[in-house]
């Protein structure tokens, strides 16, 4: 069972460096919208939650933090319910920028434009957050009981 254990908490571990990385060249990405582009750049914003977010939040729901609340001691057990709470948060927030994309018009106000830039803005400092949360409470903890 220890075995299975780490393998789950490294590749969540890994997954968040990867994350990381693709959060960097998603801000690049988040920094302008093409009116005439906004069904592509919905797309693309879809396939990159679906991949780097939400499935690694399920994994994370389903596999992980179910180990932890078995497994963990209280702080630890506290510190998953933040970021289970945490995912829900994120998730909406992830599903009001798509809903403010999706209304976005040929020759959007300068609110609107502003309101998408802050949304994304605040959805990607969010991510960053709760992942440095996970690696300094959750995977740090592991990572000494395991050496």
């Amino acid at each position: 069972m220890k075995d299975v254990q780490t393998d789950k908490f490294t590749k969540t571990y890994l997954e968040h460096g990867m994350i990381s990385e693709e959060v960097t060249f998603f801000k690049k990405f988040v920094d302008g919208i093409d009116a005439d582009e906004v069904e592509n750049y919905l797309t693309r914003i879809r396939e990159f939650s679906e991949e780097y977010i939400v499935d690694h939040f399920r994994f994370e729901e389903e596999e992980v933090f179910p180990l932890i609340l078995k497994h963990g001691n209280e702080r630890e057990k506290m510190i998953v319910q933040i970021l289970l709470d945490e995912h829900g948060k994120i998730l909406k927030k992830l599903e009001e920028i798509m809903e403010q994309i999706a209304s976005y018009e040929a020759l959007p106000t300068e609110q609107k434009v502003t309101d998408i830039m802050l949304s994304s803005r605040e959805f990607l400092e969010m991510i960053l957050v709760h992942a440095r949360k996970e690696d300094a409470h959750l995977f740090a903890a592991h990572s000494k009981k395991t050496t």
